[in-house]
């Protein structure tokens, strides 16, 4: 009997050993099935992940919308409205155009071409329409039909004496701002120019001393007895010290309240060759003309600029036409110094330190008396950011003096012609 009872109890023990083994077992599976639930692609946790990315992207694109809404009702409460293509403005009326606000000067159209209206930093194109109904069909004949003007953004256009310490160079690297113009103490202003230079791939920008009084300066009063302002044939048109500081004064005031100035997209046209002065001629700045772009004195140009702000923006109260000065031109290439080269990279790669092939020239010192002036914007590789030509078709004066008696005259970008 004792025997028996021995074989039993093993029986009994291998039962619970073989249970103990399937438990252990069962377990496993159980736990293999719950670790494929909790990862991989479709487990658990990673469904938990994407929940709480969805989450925070649907957050992230409510405060977005909630922002762009306050935003909205922020432009309308200031008087400030979304810019729309093709809108006639037929007073000074801001509006807002990305992170810019631009002032659309009374008279003027925003186009409605693709490209010209999308994007300040690409180009924000306005036409000078007076309310005549636009058909956008054809660019080409709209671009050959209204003026048009390119918006220019400024960061900084007026910096004082005391802001700069003596020291202008430190003052824009410690800033990183390029201003237009020094105000100095006794109120009057001196226009800030710039140096252009690329090392290594990246293009510098040097200020100039604009504590100069004989060259590369403005505003400037040509004081040469034959060949001055005072004495220039035909030039009748009242220059003085005093005058040229006021001038530049309001352009530089409005540029510091406005944000930026405008640029006429081409070179300015109809203008009579034969230099007589005409009050009433009304200049063009349109596309595909020839017509009195060339062997303009400098005179004749400078009192028909001013001439089209009586002309052609009688519906503008606060927007002034002007010469463009040589400091609004640094300004225009400081806001295309990343820009690069599209038609010939071998001699630098920035449109700002090299055109070649950009404009009306060839390379080196290639005589470009016998070339014909090219018809105005019509060769899209002299074009950067909708404006066409400043890399050098015919000369183009400015208000900058190089020395006592010239003006200073773009042709290559960054060069003085005397």
């Amino acid at each position: 009997m004792k025997r028996n009872k021995r074989i039993l109890k093993r029986k009994e023990q291998g039962i619970t050993l073989i249970a103990l083994v399937i438990t252990i077992i069962v377990l496993l599976i159980l736990a293999g099935v719950s670790i494929a639930m909790l990862t991989g692609e479709n487990g658990i946790l990673s469904q938990a992940q994407r929940a709480k990315e969805e989450t925070e992207k649907a957050a992230k694109n409510e405060v977005e919308m909630l922002n762009e809404i306050e935003q909205t009702i922020l432009n309308k409460t200031n008087g400030v409205e979304e810019s729309v293509p093709g809108k006639y403005y037929d007073k000074d009326t801001d509006v807002r155009v990305g992170d810019y606000i631009v002032t659309i000067p009374g008279g003027a159209t925003i186009s409605n071409i693709f490209g010209e209206y999308e994007d300040v930093n690409k180009g924000l194109v306005i036409y000078m329409t007076n309310g005549e109904e636009v058909d956008w069909s054809n660019p080409e004949t709209v671009q050959e039909t209204y003026d048009q003007f390119v918006w220019i953004p400024v960061d900084k256009a007026i910096v004082t004496e005391e802001e700069i310490g003596g020291d202008l160079e430190n003052y824009i690297s410690t800033n990183n701002v390029y201003p237009m113009a020094v105000k100095k103490t006794d109120e009057t202003y001196n226009g800030i120019l710039y140096d252009f230079t690329e090392e290594n791939g990246v293009v510098k920008i040097a200020p100039k001393d604009y504590t100069t009084t004989s060259s590369y300066r403005e505003p400037a009063y040509l004081t040469d007895v034959t060949n001055g302002d005072a004495n220039a044939i035909n030039n009748n048109v009242g220059i003085t010290e005093i005058s040229l500081q006021a001038e530049y004064k309001e352009i530089v005031e409005g540029i510091e309240e406005k944000g930026g100035f405008w640029v006429g997209r081409y070179e300015t046209s109809n203008m009579n060759s034969d230099n007589t002065q005409d009050s009433t001629n009304i200049v063009k700045v349109v596309k595909g003309t020839t017509n009195g772009i060339n062997n303009v004195d400098w005179y004749r140009m400078y009192i028909q600029q001013k001439n089209y702000d009586d002309l052609k923006l009688s519906n503008s109260t606060n927007v002034k036409s002007s010469m463009i000065w040589g400091s609004q031109w640094d300004q225009i290439m400081i806001w295309m110094r990343e820009v690069q080269n599209t038609v010939d990279t071998t001699n630098g790669n920035y449109y700002i330190t090299n055109s070649v092939g950009m404009g009306n020239f060839g390379i080196g010192d290639v005589d470009t008396s016998t070339l014909e002036p090219v018809a105005t914007g019509n060769i899209e590789a002299y074009s950067v950011r909708n404006v066409y030509d400043l890399a050098g078709n015919v000369y183009e004066w400015t208000l900058e003096a190089c020395n006592t008696d010239n003006r200073v005259y773009r042709r290559r970008l960054l060069q003085c012609y005397e």
